[in-house]
């Protein structure tokens, strides 16, 4: 009866299960059952279940029993479904939750991995500042200041990595960034392919905006860089 019913979407009524064609009649007939009425448990345009009803002595079902029937099983259809659609939520949200504990993990052991060269080389930079400073030309000591800022840059980086992967969770409170002094920052970075490409950098940027440090400079990092870079052959470059 229950495939029948979720088949065709439709209700059926028993007055006499004796007289059902159906296997299963034999077994609520021998549990004592005479009548039944089967209401499809209907959402959207499917299925999802039935609302059996069983009585021991016969009865004729109104149709006003059948309507308020009708109505309930509505509104169990919809319980049922939306009970599937919670267990589905809850089911990805564990899936979920065990990727970010993944993700985590591999994080903190990538980020581990990469400080500990990062430390080195802050080290020996500043072994050898301390040690041949005095032995070094001005150009030398720039090199080592600039290995040294990328390296300390490298570190900031990775400790954007790991917010980065707790955001929603551990994300870094925004706050107002003066872009002039972004923009400073990553040309002093970037000085260096400038300086080899021979480019020009103009323009002044007086606006403060609202948002995370560390990736607006990654946005302007991002654009310079690129323009930087695909400027191609052309004398005396500008970017502005």
């Amino acid at each position: 009866v229950v495939g029948f019913v979720m088949t065709e979407r439709r209700r059926h009524y028993s007055w006499d299960l004796a007289a059902e064609p159906f296997d299963a009649a034999d077994g609520l007939k021998a549990a004592g059952y005479t009548s039944q009425l089967a209401v499809p448990l209907i959402v959207g345009d499917r299925a999802v279940g039935v609302l059996l009803i069983l009585t021991k002595a016969a009865r004729e079902f109104a149709r006003e029993d059948e309507e308020i029937l009708a109505r309930f099983a509505s509104e169990a259809g919809t319980a049922v479904e939306n009970a599937r659609l919670f267990a589905d939520t809850e089911a990805q949200a564990a899936v979920l939750a065990k990727k970010n504990a993944e993700l985590d993990s591999f994080t903190h052991s990538v980020s581990h991995d990469l400080k500990a060269p990062l430390v080195t080389i802050q080290a020996m930079c500043g072994l050898v500042l301390e040690d041949y400073g005095d032995r070094l030309d001005a150009e030398g000591r720039r090199v080592l200041g600039r290995i040294e800022a990328n390296a300390a840059h490298m570190g900031r980086l990775i400790a954007d990595l790991l917010a980065l992967s707790k955001i929603g969770r551990e994300a870094r409170t925004p706050q107002a960034v003066a872009v002039g002094d972004v923009v400073e920052v990553v040309l002093d970075r970037l000085s260096e392919q400038i300086r080899a490409r021979g480019v020009e950098v103009a323009g002044a940027v007086e606006a403060t905006v609202w948002g995370i440090r560390v990736h607006i400079e990654q946005v302007f990092t991002n654009v310079i860089g690129n323009a930087i870079k695909y400027l191609g052959d052309r004398p005396a470059p500008r970017v502005a």
